[in-house]
């Protein structure tokens, strides 16, 4: 799903990823993450169009570093309960305490949303309530990547649920997660524990 995501966001700058490829099992993707292309075909527009929240978080994710606006349609629309989940407007909300300038829009009945993404700014001392329903992990994976890219350092407290049968635990992202940034330069003094 990763590699549809990024094709249909089409990163230009040299520190992301362009990724053009794209493999059979990414093509499956597509009945959920349809991207509306302007007549011309050009992938380098400013509003990128998803139906469903299947690929909610990385979508948003994406759409921060790319700084492109994203516009999700029909939520969970034909479901007993429509709409965001509650561990979705709590990552919203999330990333709106990372970054400068997000503003989020959602109809009254939660089955559409549209998200222009502010600047990744970090910061210190925040503190960020996770809920019940979802694992802190689910909040860790978007906000370790955006946290890459902020101005400032981001000191941030988590409190909720450590762990889950879905999301990657605490443990996990302290023994592989932490280790892998520094393969990619994240140093020591950066990763306080």
């Amino acid at each position: 799903h990763l590699f549809s995501m990024l094709k249909i966001f089409h990163f230009d700058q040299s520190s992301i990823i362009s990724w053009h490829a794209r493999s059979a099992a990414c093509q499956q993707c597509d009945q959920h993450c349809r991207a509306e292309f302007p007549s011309g075909g050009d992938r380098r527009m400013d509003v990128v169009s998803l139906k469903g929240a299947k690929c909610l978080r990385h979508a948003l994710v994406l759409s921060t570093l790319s700084g492109k606006t994203l516009r999700v349609e029909k939520i969970r629309e034909k479901s007993e309960r429509p709409g965001l989940a509650p561990h979705e407007a709590c990552l919203l909300r999330l990333i709106e305490k990372v970054t400068n300038g997000t503003v989020v829009e959602i109809s009254p009945t939660g089955t559409s949303l549209r998200f222009k993404p502010g600047i990744v700014v970090g910061g210190a001392n925040l503190r960020h309530d996770c809920g019940k329903s979802r694992a802190i992990g689910f909040f860790l994976e978007p906000l370790i990547l955006l946290s890459l890219f902020g101005k400032k350092p981001t000191s941030i407290t988590l409190t909720g649920i450590t762990n889950d049968d879905v999301d990657p635990s605490v443990d996990c992202f302290r023994s592989v997660t932490l280790l892998l940034l520094r393969e990619f330069g994240v140093g020591e003094d950066d990763l306080q524990k």
